[in-house]
């Protein structure tokens, strides 16, 4: 016989055993009334499986207990079905709504077990002290995970960033994924990776969402050109490039000259858009006023090496 096969030969033979012991303590008196069989039976297996007796002296604190479960469903129905009310304009549940939820149904829950335990003769009182001291016990040993927690909190209530947005967090720069009671997941654009970071250790956060951001195109031109001409070409052109990408928001500036290189003249123009378009509409822009320097025969130059050679 195969080891499995004898497992499972052996689990049978084991409830069958158990069986056998429950339906012989609760019927013994059926099965052998009067007996001296019985009567050891009832004083010892009996007392554990006596079901009809257990029911017969209980069955107060379990229509007690129904009576709890119903007003606690009740109670927790009631509460969900007026935050449904109060928040019924919001399009979809934000992440603190969520946290609500599950917190009335932890409290609904919690409700229920003491009430039932106090029915059935619990001493609640001393229940909730050793709730209270395991739960000191509990943050004491674990005061980063509390840290997180409360850190989470604080992230969710004061809606520092939300889902979706894009922030910075020191040298990092993604989008936010998931905010947790403990960690927050952001996922890198660039690489496609997810960091997650603990709530305690996010500080000095930058949420490039908030407001529309600036994509910057910086254009060079050469000393000869003539910068009145340059800039009245740009700014002719700067309503054909709005129209041409809806990303872009308003009317793109120009700001004029920024810098004075060796060799070049840098003029800036600027667009606003959303944080997740502004990398790809600065290369947008940058290829857009190449064409267009090529268009008119403005000059765009590069660095030049000149070596002297002595006679």
């Amino acid at each position: 016989m195969k080891p499995k096969t004898k497992r499972h030969v052996m689990y049978g033979f084991q409830a069958a055993f158990i069986l056998v012991i429950i339906f012989i303590s609760i019927f013994a008196n059926v099965l052998f009334p009067g007996s001296e069989f019985a009567a050891i039976v009832g004083r010892t297996f009996g007392k554990f499986f006596d079901v009809s007796a257990f029911f017969t002296d209980n069955y107060l604190r379990f229509i007690e207990t129904f009576a709890i479960l119903i007003f606690v469903w009740i109670l927790k129905k009631i509460i969900t079905v007026s935050l449904q009310y109060l928040t019924r304009n919001r399009n979809q549940k934000t992440t603190g709504l969520l946290l609500l939820h599950s917190a009335i149904r932890f409290s609904s829950v919690f409700l229920a077990a003491v009430l039932i335990l106090s029915a059935w003769g619990v001493s609640t009182t001393a229940l909730l002290a050793s709730v209270g001291i395991l739960g000191f016990i509990i943050s004491f040993g674990a005061q980063g995970l509390v840290e997180d927690m409360i850190s989470g909190l604080f992230l969710i209530i004061e809606k520092q960033f939300s889902v979706g947005d894009i922030v910075i967090v020191g040298d990092f720069r993604g989008s936010v994924l998931e905010i947790g009671l403990r960690t927050t997941k952001f996922l890198d654009g660039a690489n496609n990776d997810i960091k997650i970071l603990n709530n305690s250790d996010i500080r000095n956060v930058i949420n490039a969402s908030s407001n529309l951001s600036k994509a910057v195109c910086d254009m060079s031109i050469e000393y000869g050109e003539d910068l009145i001409k340059v800039e009245q070409i740009i700014q002719d052109f700067l309503p054909v490039l709005a129209e041409k990408y809806p990303v872009i928001e308003g009317m793109p500036e120009y700001l004029g000259v920024q810098a004075l290189d060796d060799s070049a003249v840098i003029v800036r123009i600027v667009a606003r858009t959303l944080e997740s378009n502004r990398f790809q509409l600065t290369r947008t822009m940058n290829r857009e006023f190449k064409l267009l320097f090529d268009q008119h025969n403005i000059n765009i130059p590069f660095p030049q090496l000149v070596l002297h050679q002595s006679s």
